[in-house]
């Protein structure tokens, strides 16, 4: 049975939590060593000197934690990062100006929540709450010692963004991880149907080599033997026996694939002599070239009527065509019956089954020509098993062309991709949706939605509710609002619709710069970058939104676009001071870093995607390998039982003498596993169904016998299972080994019943046989009426209960 590999191993999951770690040791290295630059310049207590020293200092350990996080030792900097964050938040009496503090302009403020919001990515649940809620308590005690009341701390101070913050990152943390574990289910299921495809394609493979090369040794002897052309004095007859049997016992054993070998046995004469030598090619290339090589000899053998061909052999770049052309009567590619399967098995299929191509130009009187040619010049990459197609004109021959995919020698190795072959997930191309990609990015943006309207409808709206008298205009800050809100719901409503903003992105994008440059303008001069001002802290948001699957560069550009026009503001309206322009660098550097770190997470997404989906295909692999190894083992296994039983013990007995091809019941022996062994190529085939297939195979038995048979098929709506029709292909096969002279074979749909019919006049001492019974569900009924027998097997599926 095939496996399928546990949603888990696909590991998205995992690779979350490693990306997650680094990207938050990223975001807050940077961020924390932007802050501490600004710190000696913003009014600490304790003077800029002893502020430098731990801005230098907690620098330092910035870099100390990124390389712990991103190498050996996350576990350390997992342990130790919290309380040296914490103790920097006890710290601001000494490192900030309360009044920096109550504004929410302080530099620890910044550092302290972008921590407590990154840890939540890759910390588990309970110990990132745990996190948390100690640097905010650091932070609190930091402003109660400082002076600041609890109340003011907690809302002017920013203390109960902190706690909000980092709720909001774990939703968006958990929102991104099952949208993770969906994207696992779905790499399974989807690898699993590969394997499923994989597995089955290389079994086809492997039966197709294995019957060709059968068909062109020991089905073809036994062929001969029943139909009397053999007497046992042949001199060529023991080798071409020990031939048959090594290939029944070892498809793929033998010697090296020889040109001159394999003309030297065709027992055709062919120019010129001696035979070139193959040039080098793959050895699955060569045992295809050889193999096809030997049949066509041999149809010009049975068929051409001259016993002569000309072989020519041109190099190519990296490849070979080899040319066989006869004189001979010729025929119609286009009119060959369905059961004769040595051009379109042996030849074609082999050729197309290694990736090469062979092409049949024919028509009677006018000789054959076959091409072979390796590698296929003009390959077809959709063509997934050997395709024939038949053109004849009143003015040329016609042609039979097949061709296949390059395919390995090994059918194992053929099922398994390169793991290096996965997808690279690129930002603004379409992502393949049977990846993780897709799904983790839709869980991105729709926790980037959620988060950017709960920061809008609370903290935006709670200062615009507390600040709204200090407008000039106030109502005109209600227009400003509804303008940013209403560009966050539109957005909510495409992550819902599974859509972006594709055209409609830029005037968006311009739109909310003209709502946050119109709202700062708004504002008086003394209130920008105060609480006031809050689409500062905002509107870096919204251009996350705008371009979540865009490149980067985007982001930032939109962002730079917004800074730049609220420095502009600030240098017109006459606040270019050194003290604001430190706040306002500070909030920059707080605010646009996290929406920065968000823009890079999905970044971080793209990498995770493309990492989990290379690795679940290595493992896929892995298993497809094992897979396939067992099943083309155990076909195998199963092929060489079936020909054990009679194939095998009536060539052996030819070799070592105790069988006697001149002996009439040794010749009809013959003749039946020769039938036998063209059904089971028959049923190898994979063009109509294997019942008429096997029925074709059947009725070009008899007609190389000299049996004149009729036969009319109509292909029955369903197959019937193999128990099934080894009983019905039996009953003909009997009929039509016992009969002489003429037979009537039909096979059509009665009304959902398959209903096989044969009429023949059956030889001497031939006997109907009793009938098996029911016990497949097949019912038979013989008729003998003036020397003719009437054979008609029927077989209805029961309908389940």
């Amino acid at each position: 049975m095939i496996r399928t590999l546990p949603v888990g191993d696909a590991g998205t999951t995992r690779f979350l939590d490693r990306r997650g770690r680094r990207y938050a040791a990223s975001a807050r290295a940077v961020v924390g060593i932007l802050s501490v630059g600004l710190a000696p310049f913003a009014g600490p207590p304790a003077g800029p000197w002893l502020c430098a020293a731990v801005a230098v200092a907690f620098a330092g350990w910035n870099l100390v934690h990124l390389h712990w996080a991103r190498t050996a030792r996350p576990a350390g900097a997992g342990r130790i990062d919290p309380l040296v964050v914490a103790a920097l938040g006890l710290a601001q009496p000494w490192l900030v100006d309360p009044e920096l503090v109550v504004l929410q302009l302080s530099w620890v403020s910044v550092v302290v929540s972008f921590t407590a919001i990154t840890v939540q990515w890759y910390r588990p649940p309970l110990a990132g709450a745990v996190i948390a809620v100690l640097l905010t308590a650091a932070y609190l005690g930091g402003c109660l010692l400082s002076g600041i009341g609890l109340a003011e701390a907690l809302l002017a101070g920013g203390g109960a963004w902190m706690p909000v913050g980092a709720l909001l990152s774990r939703l968006l943390r958990v929102l991104v991880a099952r949208a993770g574990r969906d994207a696992d289910a779905l790499l399974a299921d989807r690898f699993a149907r590969e394997r499923i495809a994989a597995t089955e394609s290389a079994r086809r493979t492997e039966q197709r080599r294995h019957w060709a090369a059968v068909h062109d040794t020991a089905a073809g002897t036994l062929l001969m033997v029943g139909l009397g052309e053999v007497s046992g004095r042949e001199p060529w007859l023991p080798g071409q026996l020990d031939r048959d049997i090594a290939t029944l016992e070892d498809p793929s054993g033998g010697p090296a694939p020889s040109l001159a070998r394999t003309v030297a046995r065709s027992r055709v004469r062919v120019h010129p002599e001696p035979a070139p030598s193959y040039p080098e090619l793959p050895a699955h290339a060569l045992t295809a070239l050889d193999g096809a090589v030997g049949e066509v000899l041999e149809n010009v053998r049975r068929h051409a009527g001259t016993g002569a061909a000309r072989l020519r052999l041109h190099p190519r770049d990296g490849g070979v065509r080899i040319e066989i052309t006869d004189d001979g009567g010729g025929f119609d590619p286009a009119a060959v019956p369905r059961g004769r399967i040595g051009l379109r098995a042996s030849v074609a299929g082999r050729m197309a089954g290694a990736g090469g191509r062979a092409t049949v130009l024919s028509a009677p009187g006018r000789g054959t020509t076959v091409l072979l040619d390796w590698p296929d010049p003009d390959p077809d990459p959709t063509t997934a098993t050997a395709t024939a197609t038949a053109t004849a004109t009143d003015t040329g021959p016609a042609a039979v062309t097949a061709t296949g995919p390059v395919a390995a020698a090994d059918p194992a190795a053929a099922a398994v991709r390169d793991p290096a072959a996965a997808r690279t997930v690129v930002p603004g191309r379409t992502p393949d949706p049977e990846t993780p990609a897709p799904r983790l990015l839709r869980g991105l943006r729709l926790a980037q939605s959620l988060v950017v309207l709960i920061v809008i409808g609370v903290f935006c709206l709670g200062n615009l509710l507390a600040t709204v008298e200090l407008y000039p205009v106030p109502w005109t800050a209600w227009i400003w609002f509804a303008g940013i809100a209403a560009v966050a719901l539109a957005d909510l409503a495409l992550v819902r619709a599974d859509r972006f903003w594709g055209a409609a992105r830029l005037p968006a994008a311009a739109f909310v710069l003209l709502m946050s440059f119109g709202a700062t303008l708004s504002l008086p001069a003394d209130e920008l970058v105060r609480p006031a001002h809050w689409t500062l802290g905002v509107t870096g948001f919204l251009g996350v939104l705008l371009f979540c699957d865009r490149p980067l560069r985007r982001t930032v550009g939109f962002i730079a676009v917004h800074v730049a026009l609220m420095a502009g503001v600030l240098v017109v309206r006459g606040r270019a001071d050194p003290a604001t322009l430190v706040e306002f660098g500070i909030v920059v550097v707080g605010v646009e870093g996290l929406h920065l770190a968000v823009a890079l997470g999905a970044v971080a997404l793209r990498t995770v995607a493309t990492e989990a989906t290379a690795a679940a295909a290595a493992r896929a692999d892995v298993v497809t390998g094992e897979e396939v190894a067992q099943r083309v083992h155990g076909d195998r296994e199963q092929r060489y039982a079936a020909l054990r039983a009679g194939v095998l013990p009536l060539l052996r007995a030819l070799r070592d003498g105790s069988e006697s091809p001149a002996d009439p019941d040794v010749r009809h022996r013959a003749a039946i596993e020769s039938a036998r062994l063209r059904r089971l190529f028959a049923g190898a085939d994979d063009g109509g169904g294997a019942l008429v297939g096997e029925l074709a195979a059947l009725v070009e038995s008899a007609e190389r016998r000299g049996l004149v048979v009729r036969f009319a098929v109509a292909a029955p709506a369903s197959e019937p299972p193999a128990p099934v029709r080894r009983v019905l292909i039996g009953h003909a096969d009997a009929m039509l080994l016992a009969a002489t002279g003429t037979a009537r074979v039909a096979l059509h749909d009665d009304d959902g019943e398959i209903v096989l019919s044969v009429l023949a006049e059956l030889g001497p001492g031939h006997t109907p046989w009793t009938a098996p019974g029911d016990a497949a569900g097949v019912r038979t009924a013989i008729l003998e009426h003036e020397g003719r027998t009437w054979l008609e097997v029927r077989w209805q599926q029961r309908s389940p209960r």
